[in-house]
């Protein structure tokens, strides 16, 4: 949940992208990149900060520690995705 295999793979596409462009000359090759990415990740990111904009309105208050706030707020419980 901390995001580590979408960097290592978003760091291997962009690499392949970078190449593409530098030694190939391919001038499509960085949207190609953004369009692999938005495909794979952009559902994800959009949940997660609609999760953090909600968690938003509890830090600093007693409910921050309630458990049903925890479920919803982190990847690792089904409540993250309902």
């Amino acid at each position: 949940g901390a995001g580590i295999a979408a960097a290592v793979i978003s760091g291997e596409l962009a690499g392949e992208a970078c190449a593409a462009w530098l030694l190939e000359g391919d001038v499509d090759a960085l949207a190609g990149f953004e369009n692999d990415i938005r495909d794979q990740f952009e559902p994800t990111v959009q949940r997660a900060v609609q999760r953090r904009q909600w968690l938003n309105q509890y830090w600093g208050t007693a409910a921050a520690g309630h458990d049903a706030v925890h479920r919803t707020g982190w990847i690792a419980f089904p409540e993250y995705f309902a």
